[in-house]
C-alpha cells in the first residue's frame, strides 16, 4: 500500500485518514498539509475525526513531529479527537505514546466505527455539514 493520507473539513470537523507506513518525511508532509487545512477554521473550536484502520504504524522519528502537530492543533482550536480503528493493542499503545503529553488540553476517544465517533463529536457541539461519504468511511 502506498504511503498517503487524506484530509478534509466537513462542517466543524477535520476528517483525516492515515494510510500505510509512516516515516519522518511523511509525518512532516502530513503536518504541513493539516496546518493549511485547519487555518480554514479561523481559530474557531473544531473536532477531529481520525481514521487509523489502514495505518500500518510508524517509526519513532515520527513521534516528535506528530506531538508538535497535536500541540499546534490544540493551540488552533482542536478540542477533541475521535480515533477510528478496530481494536489493535499495538496501534493503541503507539497512539497513547504520541498523545499522552497533550491529554490535559483536549479529549480523545477511540471507536471501531465512524458513526459512533461522529456521534461523540456531536456531544461537544461539532457537526458535519454533509454526511460522510463512502470513500471517507471506508
Amino acid at each position: 500500500m502506498k504511503k498517503k493520507f487524506t484530509c478534509s473539513i466537513n462542517g466543524q470537523i477535520l476528517v483525516t485518514h492515515s494510510i500505510g507506513q509512516w516515516d519522518e518525511h511523511h509525518a512532516k508532509r502530513f503536518a504541513t498539509y493539516i496546518k493549511k487545512q485547519v487555518k480554514g477554521f479561523n481559530q474557531q473550536p473544531f473536532g477531529h475525526l481520525i481514521y487509523f484502520d489502514d495505518w500500518q504504524l510508524s517509526g519513532p522519528d515520527t513521534i516528535p513531529v506528530i506531538r508538535d502537530l497535536i500541540g499546534w492543533l490544540v493551540a488552533n482550536g482542536m478540542r477533541c479527537a475521535a480515533e477510528i480503528f478496530h481494536p489493535d493493542a499495538l496501534k493503541a499503545y503507539l497512539l497513547d505514546k504520541v498523545v499522552s503529553e497533550s491529554l490535559e488540553h483536549f479529549d480523545v476517544h477511540r471507536f471501531d466505527n465512524a458513526e459512533d465517533g461522529v456521534a461523540w463529536l456531536k456531544t461537544y457541539g461539532f457537526h458535519t455539514a454533509t454526511p460522510l461519504s463512502s470513500d471517507t468511511t471506508s
